[in-house]
């Protein structure tokens, strides 16, 4: 990472690699230069004799890399919440029926979903995950599965086994 003089947050917003360095830094916890393999670098004090009395160590964070993580989050703060664009551009007056919906379903999602309806009453909703997983092939409509059925080994075994869908 060099210095350059465009503006941070216009480096990051032009820049989709750099986002997924910095992005992804942030998310191992180090700094965007050690996440690309900036050696740490340890100067050593000697005392008139050549004896070690202190050490040095380069600050994991540069100048740079601190101007990167600020950048990078104006630079979120400039998205919209939920299409994940820049506010800027999708709320321009001029920008009022430019955009076209589309409804996408996610099938696993509307799995879960289904089991997550029979439990709606329950008396912890908040105690209960709902997942989904791929059917087997014997799984498919035409040979439904109990998933009541404590026999069928794809189920996990509860006191319960209507919990065992969530």
């Amino acid at each position: 990472m060099t210095d350059t003089p465009q503006d941070p947050v216009a480096r990051i917003a032009g820049d989709r690699a750099l986002r997924d360095v910095i992005t992804t830094a942030r998310a191992w916890g180090v700094s965007p230069s050690r996440f690309l393999g900036r050696p740490v670098r340890t100067d050593y004090v000697l005392d008139e004799h050549g004896r070690v009395i202190g050490s040095v160590t380069d600050p994991d964070w540069t100048d740079d890399d601190r101007d990167l993580a600020l950048a990078l989050l104006a630079y979120e703060a400039s998205l919209c919440g939920g299409c994940g664009h820049p506010l800027a551009e999708t709320t321009r007056p001029e920008a009022e029926d430019t955009y076209q919906g589309d409804l996408i379903r996610c099938h696993r999602c509307t799995a879960a979903e289904q089991v997550a309806e029979q439990y709606r009453g329950n008396p912890q909703p908040g105690s209960l995950r709902y997942s989904a997983r791929p059917r087997q092939p014997h799984q498919h409509d035409e040979h439904p599965t109990d998933p009541t059925d404590p026999t069928d080994p794809a189920q996990e075994t509860h006191d319960d086994p209507r919990l065992d869908a969530g």
